[in-house]
């Protein structure tokens, strides 16, 4: 692993290894094995920030600015793929439990995930350099948050860690009160409820009125003045479908570009000491160039003026954390915060980052339970006579067709071989020059093979089961018995990443990302983790879903990296309010 001092904050995102494909209907380039070689499942063969409460509706103000009908839109999923990962209980992702909330819970074996003190480092970094006071200062504070597209809320429980380092290292008491949270997603309301009792909710930023200066407050069923002072910070994590590599980049064409002009015009209507957006994805320069043009309007249309800086790339590699997920952070102080200097908090926790010195495995706590040196290997009789039995046929040959598992992509066309997914691993293949391998192996045991011969589940999509072979033969694969090998299973080559550095890829809503090593895919109690937040101590419903929860990690952003740009942002105006320090 490269450490994030190392890095260059301002690279373009990497992309994945492989290359998309000239044709997808390309042929496979190898005979196909002359024999099924699986064994059925289960067969263990193998040794091993507050304003007043805002007024109600003056009935002077007219209609009512909740919708009747239609969908509210607080966000956006992503596009769904050709074949969607099962997030339902009781699938190999997540098993089923006797208990609805089971999968929040950790695993009854091994060491518990790594939690990085990141928020501590932080304050550290900008008490060493005189941002924030060195000697305690016994102090109260409450700040007020407004939040759109808020999903799990990654702000508040960023601040709320932060706050407990500060309280702890230099004895300020800071209570983050969130004054308005929206959502299009009922249920991330109701964990916004559960969570962070936030004192008005909307299910949609369309429900607002910059001319009555009233939102529609789903939590009281009424319309609410919006404040005009009193917001500390604003939030914005609005939908980077307008700017996703895997969409059209249509940039402000797009319908969800829509809640980024709602954001601006409350930015300008609030005129909160600072303010925050984030983007998910990079957006192309020229989309750059003309979403800052928009951004600026908030210094012409407003109340106020403020300084306004991005943060580029901002990984959390730099709190320590092992996954990948850089992401665009625009952020403004207001003119009286000041307007020189601002940027400097910023610059010190950019350049004194958190080591990150375990892989994924070590940092998670996972241990690999199998060994992997039957790989490749020719089967022996027991092996060979369970394998027939089985009567599967997902090798390595993506054109082998398997009565067991069945493809249900629907386009499999009248030999059942013009499924979208053979082509691509056809070429994936050629591309990853894995033609020999593929051959040498046809009749050897698959990393199927010995998965279930050790009695594990496994994934039953013939797609899935074929990509985690072939991605076996790699040679920078080997050994699996060392591999850091992962691989997002939930997508068709060239567009699932596939890493072998120790980083787990960037999430996304229906991400299934694959160990090599531990022979499993990362539950989302893992998941969970590695972007920061301890399911444990997090309050569910139970209509609380395990998919549910994957979907809405899959759009947050990463709690470490959420607050390594949220203390940047608040420093210039905390600073001078808690007192002490040397800069302020």
């Amino acid at each position: 692993m490269v450490p994030p001092a190392q890095r260059q904050a301002e690279l373009v995102p990497r992309r994945s290894i492989f290359k998309r494909p000239a044709c997808s209907s390309s042929r496979h380039p190898f005979k196909r094995p002359s024999a099924s070689l699986y064994p059925p499942p289960g067969q263990d063969l193998c040794p091993s920030l507050s304003p007043s409460a805002a007024s109600s509706v003056d009935p002077q103000h007219g209609k009512d600015l909740c919708p009747s009908h239609g969908e509210a839109a607080g966000g956006a999923a992503e596009t769904v793929t050709e074949n969607p990962v099962c997030w339902e209980p009781g699938s190999w992702m997540d098993p089923m439990s006797e208990q609805p909330l089971d999968w929040t819970r950790p695993p009854r074996d091994g060491p518990l995930p790594q939690k990085p003190a990141w928020a501590l480092h932080m304050v550290r970094v900008l008490q060493s350099k005189g941002f924030l006071p060195s000697e305690r200062v016994e102090k109260s504070l409450e700040l007020n948050l407004w939040s759109d597209c808020s999903g799990i809320n990654s702000d508040m429980f960023a601040l709320k860690t932060l706050g407990r380092a500060i309280e702890d290292l230099i004895g300020c008491r800071v209570h983050w009160s969130l004054y308005f949270a929206c959502d299009s997603d009922p249920r991330s309301l109701k964990f916004a409820d559960r969570n962070h009792q936030p004192k008005h909710t909307s299910n949609g930023m369309e429900w607002r009125s910059f001319e009555s200066g009233q939102c529609w407050c789903t939590k009281h069923k009424q319309n609410h003045d919006m404040p005009r002072t009193g917001v500390d910070i604003y939030v914005g994590t609005y939908p980077c479908s307008p700017w996703s590599r895997r969409g059209k980049r249509s940039g402000f064409a797009h319908q969800d570009a829509r809640l980024f002009m709602i954001g601006i015009d409350t930015i300008s209507w609030l005129a909160p000491a600072v303010w925050i957006i984030e983007i998910g994805e990079m957006p192309s320069h020229t989309d750059m160039a003309e979403l800052m043009d928009i951004v600026c309007r908030i210094n012409t249309k407003g109340r106020t003026t403020y300084t306004i800086q991005t943060m580029k790339n901002l990984s959390p590699a730099w709190a320590g954390f092992p996954i990948r997920r850089s992401r665009l952070f625009i952020c403004g102080w207001r003119e009286d915060i000041g307007q020189h200097g601002v940027a400097q908090p910023m610059e010190c926790l950019v350049g004194a980052p958190m080591a990150m010195d375990k892989s994924y495995l070590a940092f998670l706590g996972i241990r690999r339970q199998h060994d992997w040196s039957r790989v490749g290997a020719y089967p022996i009789a027991e092996e060979l006579a369970h394998i027939r039995a089985s009567g599967c046929a997902c090798g390595v040959d993506p054109f082998q067709i398997c009565r067991v598992h069945n493809c249900k992509c629907r386009r499999c066309g009248e030999d059942g071989l013009q499924c979208t997914w053979r082509g691509l691993l056809a070429q994936m293949i050629v591309d990853q020059g894995l033609e020999g391998a593929a051959r040498a192996n046809a009749a050897t045991l698959s990393y199927i093979n010995v998965l279930e011969l050790h009695g594990s589940s496994s994934p039953q999509h013939p797609r899935q089961r074929i990509f985690l072979n072939l991605l076996a033969l790699r040679a920078d694969a080997r050994p699996l018995n060392d591999t850091l090998l992962v691989a997002d299973l939930s997508q068709n080559p060239p567009h699932g990443d596939v890493l072998l550095d120790g980083e787990l890829p960037t999430l996304t809503t229906s991400s299934c990302l694959w160990s090599f090593q531990a022979g499993q895919a990362l539950s989302v109690y893992h998941l969970a983790a590695m972007m920061g937040l301890d399911t444990t101590e997090i309050s569910f419903d139970t209509d609380m879903t395990v998919g549910w929860f994957r979907h809405r990690l899959g759009m947050a952003v990463h709690i470490a990296n959420f607050g390594l740009a949220l203390i940047a942002v608040l420093t210039p105006a905390l600073g001078p309010c808690i007192g002490g320090s040397r800069n302020y």
